[in-house]
């Protein structure tokens, strides 16, 4: 929560990526249940399709309804099981760039986005928050967004353009 990751998500998609969002299934459904989509709504429907279908029943949905273009960025990976069917589709072309920030960073950031820290432990002590931090082990690059925003905008437009993905 709070890290950068759909900061990032939409750099690249200002990049002329194709974007998709796991959330956008979870939201689907709380639209089909006729609920107001709020953070805690997302993370316990999340939750509940987590336990009942599976994150790969999650993931088949989110792949059903991605771009067709050569270029995708996807958001809110929170299992290692959405990591794997991902490998699994795209093969050596998929690339997980995991990101990350301290504790107190991303609290003061939804702190600041939110106005209330009090949520912030309520959504990162949330059960789909909890294996975020494995998918670090098996991203194929970790960074570390402790910085300004747009030290980190810039540090991700030069990752497009050292991949030539652009």
């Amino acid at each position: 929560v709070a890290a950068g990751k759909t900061t990032a998500a939409n750099c690249f998609a200002n990049l002329g990526f194709g974007y998709g969002r796991y959330s956008q299934v979870v939201e689907r459904v709380a639209a089909e249940r006729h609920k107001p989509v709020t953070r805690a709504l997302l993370q316990q429907i999340g939750h509940e399709i987590h336990e009942e279908h599976g994150q790969r029943w999650l993931g088949k949905m989110l792949l059903q309804q991605l771009p067709v273009t050569e270029n995708l960025v996807i958001d809110g990976i929170r299992f290692p099981e959405d990591h794997a069917l991902l490998v699994e589709a795209f093969g050596p072309a998929f690339f997980h760039l995991h990101i990350g920030a301290s504790y107190q960073v991303r609290r003061d950031r939804y702190r600041v986005r939110e106005n209330s820290a009090a949520k912030f432990d309520l959504a990162d002590f949330h059960p789909v928050e909890k294996h975020a931090d494995e998918l670090a082990g098996l991203a194929n690059l970790v960074i570390d967004n402790e910085d300004t925003l747009e030290r980190f905008s810039s540090h991700l437009e030069q990752l497009v353009k050292d991949s030539g993905r652009r």
